[in-house]
């Protein structure tokens, strides 16, 4: 398991547990929307002066700032959609809200991929991000939990469900993952068994500089 797949584990788990508190012994509304501000604070603070910077380097500023509009417009007509079904969802019988279980799988993706691009910065810019979204997600795997047992879901399967739910911030971040495997594919381990065939022993090399490279140029993975 690589370091940045053992930080994603932190947000996971603390919104399994999250769940679990919930439908033990839950805190005042309060206490967790503050919370829950609080850490969204400190995860903008730490993209916004670690990740934004090295961005803006390496590309274009009005590409950022698409980026960061399109991101709020999704978040925002997730938003709508929930309140949507919220307003009639407290009397459905213990059926589950989906709109607003969607709502949170995108933003628990959303911040996997923020710590997986996080760790291409630096490790200081990945420990901060995670932290600051293990407080998150701990909170809100507790509204999470309340949420569902407010709509009549017993609380066993709300425990549980919150659990599912939060196994999507590690979802994003295979997603990086994979993006980053794509890109570099030949780079993978058959590129050792070529080196033993003297037609493909040039690819093998090819690879290895590439992967030494990238490795040393774009920091620690």
């Amino acid at each position: 398991m690589t370091t940045a797949a053992s930080l994603v584990a932190f947000p996971v788990v603390a919104g399994i547990i999250g769940g679990v508190v919930a439908v033990v012994r839950s805190p005042s509304p309060a206490l967790v929307s503050g919370v829950q501000h609080f850490a969204a604070g400190v995860v903008t603070a730490a993209v916004a002066g670690e990740v934004l910077p090295d961005l803006r380097a390496r590309g274009s500023l009005w590409l950022i700032v698409v980026g960061f509009s399109a991101g709020v417009a999704v978040l925002v007509g997730l938003r709508h959609f929930d309140g949507d079904e919220g307003s009639g969802g407290e009397g459905s019988g213990g059926a589950l809200p989906v709109a607003f279980l969607a709502v949170v799988a995108v933003d628990l993706f959303i911040d996997g991929l923020l710590v997986a691009t996080g760790a291409t910065v630096s490790r200081r810019t990945a420990l901060i991000i995670a932290l600051a979204l293990t407080v998150e997600v701990l909170f809100l795997g507790l509204s999470v939990a309340l949420r569902l047992t407010g709509s009549g879901v017993p609380r066993v399967r709300a425990a549980v469900t919150t659990g599912g739910v939060s196994l999507v911030t590690a979802v994003g971040r295979c997603w990086v993952r994979c993006c980053s495997a794509a890109r570099v594919l030949p780079c993978s381990p058959w590129c050792w068994r070529l080196r033993r065939r003297p037609c493909c022993g040039w690819l093998s090399r090819s690879c290895w500089s590439k992967r030494t490279r990238r490795r040393s140029g774009h920091g620690w993975r």
